[in-house]
């Protein structure tokens, strides 16, 4: 605590030197772990002790669990939704899938606002699970009396749980995290330890116990290799199994360099481009040269064709013409050779 105390006064003192000043009546402090016994004093005020303050929307506490915040952001949800009861919820004019869009645009993120980083217990799940299925109750206009079970409801709605939802969260922060370079601080937090002896007693839930759960849960073998292609990463989080999504992640990358071949040949980078009717050779697409000499050529040769086909007629029937006369000629051959024969036989008879 005086290492804290020495610092803000230096600070302070470093800042009068370039003519800046500490505001001590907003310079607030909050202990994770301890009392202070003493007050920190800059230029005679006292700076306060703070147990919770919000940081971008989230409520940051001394307690690693986040029930508070659970409770929060359950409050804002609900001040959201009863905001659209009579304009929208009520209205039976309007769909159930126009109902459920906005319901997923205009609710749920602010019920999963932070919900990336969520440390949560059983209690705090069944929670956020009774508020979402009130509300899908609300959207189908169905009471208790109806006797609908909750997968129904869900079926009904095409939604799935809440705790599904965070775990696809906490999943894809997971990613962006291991992507990230060993410099950055949060890979340093995520496989950092502390050093010292814990407390007497059950430890406090962390974050990477929740990711080890839902990467068990996953069945997700070698995540790590997987969480650096991000297409991947994408389709698994979003609940498809591995192997179908290595499948169709092979046969996108196979799409694509198939593409970026097609790009450097348009580009002039290729290994060039023949015409097939004359033989002509190009450096690539680039310009329509190439396209446009196909388009010209195949039309002459189409017209050079068609005039062939005209000679080939005439051709095809001298040839049939000579094919007739050589096999009438080998008719008169034959008659000759029947009339001789016929001679022959008149002779020796």
């Amino acid at each position: 605590m005086w290492e804290c105390a020495r610092f803000l006064v230096e600070l302070d003192e470093q800042l009068c030197r370039v003519g800046m000043m500490m505001n001590v009546k907003k310079t607030k402090m909050m202990v994770l772990d301890g009392k202070i016994e003493e007050p920190i004093m800059i230029r005679g005020e006292k700076i306060e002790e703070e147990n919770n303050f919000t940081y971008l929307g989230v409520s940051m506490r001394p307690e690693p669990s986040s029930g508070a915040e659970v409770a929060i952001r359950i409050a804002k949800a609900v001040k959201v939704f009863r905001a659209l009861y009579h304009p929208l919820w009520k209205r039976r004019q309007v769909s159930v899938e126009t109902k459920i869009g906005i319901y997923r645009a205009a609710v749920l993120p602010v019920l999963l606002y932070g919900a990336e980083v969520w440390v949560l217990s059983v209690k705090e799940s069944t929670r956020l699970e009774v508020f979402h299925r009130k509300c899908l109750r609300v959207i189908l206009g169905i009471t208790k009396r109806d006797h609908w079970r909750n997968e129904r409801v869900l079926e009904e709605t095409g939604m799935c749980d809440v705790g599904e939802l965070v775990t696809r969260s906490r999943l894809r922060w997971l990613g962006h995290v291991v992507r990230m370079g060993e410099d950055r601080l949060p890979p340093q937090m995520l496989y950092g330890s502390l050093d010292g002896r814990g407390k007497v007693g059950r430890p406090v839930g962390r974050w990477k116990d929740m990711i080890e759960g839902d990467i068990r849960k996953r069945e997700m073998i070698g995540w790590y290799d997987l969480a650096q292609d991000r297409k991947l990463w994408r389709s698994v989080v979003a609940g498809e199994r591995i192997d179908a999504a290595v499948k169709r992640r092979r046969k996108g990358m196979q799409l694509e360099s198939r593409q970026k071949q097609e790009d450097s040949k348009q580009e002039g980078g290729g290994e060039g481009l023949t015409c097939a009717t004359c033989g002509r050779r190009f450096k690539g697409r680039k310009g329509g040269g190439f396209q446009r000499h196909v388009d010209a050529c195949h039309g002459a040769g189409s017209n050079c064709s068609g005039s062939q086909d005209g000679d080939g007629g005439g051709g095809s029937s001298s040839t049939s013409g000579s094919s007739s006369s050589s096999s009438s000629s080998s008719r008169s051959s034959s008659s000759s050779s029947s009339s001789s024969s016929s001679s022959s036989s008149n002779t020796s008879s």
